[in-house]
């Protein structure tokens, strides 16, 4: 199987607004024969039986000073 990625966001957050914090990035994670390897946001990689992807989606930046 043939995985290709096109996000944004991994390297940059999303801003926050009128003294909000800035969001999480985007993070793409495989998981292979017990090793954990970070992927890059454009790429095509083959996939293997077993194989794990985890998708953590870039957080929203916030609004206003969290006090």
């Amino acid at each position: 199987m043939l995985l290709t990625t096109c996000v944004e966001r991994m390297q940059v957050p999303p801003y926050g607004v009128q003294d909000g914090q800035p969001g999480a990035i985007f993070r793409l994670t495989l998981d292979r024969d017990g090793t954990s390897t970070a992927l890059n946001g454009k790429a095509n990689f083959f996939l293997q039986q077993g194989d794990l992807i985890t998708i953590e989606t870039c957080g929203g930046g916030g609004y206003g000073h969290a006090a």
